[in-house]
């Protein structure tokens, strides 16, 4: 199952953008669209924070009604904050930035430095904002919620397994 392409038409985003954002080429993106390469953990993760879905959407799970209405929300959300701004950077260019090569710990300072900051100017948002800002916190948190249960079943099926080699545990014994 590669429901890529599809995830980018429901979020309005062409091959371009998501390129730029994640820091490959659109004819990479068509590759992996057309099933021809596959992207790599890495390359999946910064899909899922830049749609706001769960990375298993891409290969492994159908699309839900509620995966969908989150996409085409998201692309939405995207392209109004760009319109209302009026800015000449864009959101596409602004996470290419973000997902340049950086390490988690740096990653780590600047999120909470951005939550402080929005923490800080709350009072200027209008509801709407807040209410948008809202939302995304508690998209992005559900996302970092799943990778930490993933990461924590891993690690206690590799517990349970005690370090049995891979073909033992395949062959039965």
């Amino acid at each position: 199952m590669n429901n890529l392409k599809i995830i980018r038409k429901l979020y309005g985003a062409t091959q371009d953008e998501v390129a730029l954002s994640i820091g490959v080429s659109r004819v990479t993106i068509a590759k992996w669209e057309g099933e021809f390469s596959s992207p790599t953990d890495a390359h999946l993760k910064k899909m899922a924070v830049f749609y706001g879905i769960d990375a298993p959407y891409f290969f492994e799970q159908p699309i839900d009604d509620e995966t969908r209405r989150t996409l085409k929300e998201n692309g939405q959300t995207a392209r109004e904050e760009r319109r209302r701004d009026g800015r000449k950077r864009r959101d596409i260019d602004d996470l290419a930035v973000l997902m340049a090569p950086v390490t988690f710990d740096d990653a780590m300072g600047q999120y909470q430095l951005a939550l402080k900051l929005l923490t800080a100017h709350a009072v200027e948002g209008t509801i709407g904002d807040l209410r948008t800002i809202c939302e995304l916190h508690d998209r992005m948190g559900n996302v970092l919620h799943n990778m930490l249960e993933q990461r924590l079943a891993e690690e206690d099926a590799a517990a349970q397994n005690k370090g049995i080699p891979l073909f033992e545990l395949l062959d039965g014994e």
